[in-house]
């Protein structure tokens, strides 16, 4: 799904059960490793999916992608949820791994509004 906010766009894979797409769902944004395939957290998002969760998977970004840039990214997504899929904001956490799961924990500090944080192995440089 291409994601547009504030005149840019990302594009994100979406998982939820069918017809689950509801306001009262909660929510997580997710942030894969760097230059890691969204296909490698696809057991992730289908388990979460699986428990009612909307679950929205940042697609690839490569080296050239700051943190603060994939922090940003994050909280984009965050408010695409709202805005465009009904998702209450405070039912939304966050969640990454190695270097998305330090960025989740920059986009919770530097924006906040993610009800939770998860960090799966957070890159260190």
């Amino acid at each position: 799904i291409e994601v547009s906010l504030s005149g840019e766009n990302h594009t994100i894979t979406l998982y939820h059960q069918p017809g689950q797409l509801q306001a009262h769902a909660s929510a997580v944004v997710f942030l894969p490793g760097l230059m890691a395939n969204v296909d490698q957290y696809e057991s992730y998002a289908t388990a979460l999916a699986s428990q009612g969760f909307v679950v929205a998977v940042h697609d690839w970004y490569s080296f050239i992608t700051s943190d603060v840039e994939l922090a940003r990214n994050a909280k984009l997504i965050s408010d695409w949820l709202v805005e465009t899929q009904g998702i209450n904001r405070s039912r939304i956490g966050i969640a990454g791994h190695s270097m998305g799961a330090k960025d989740a924990i920059l986009a919770a500090g530097q924006y906040g509004g993610f009800a939770s944080i998860v960090a799966i192995d957070p890159f260190q440089n």
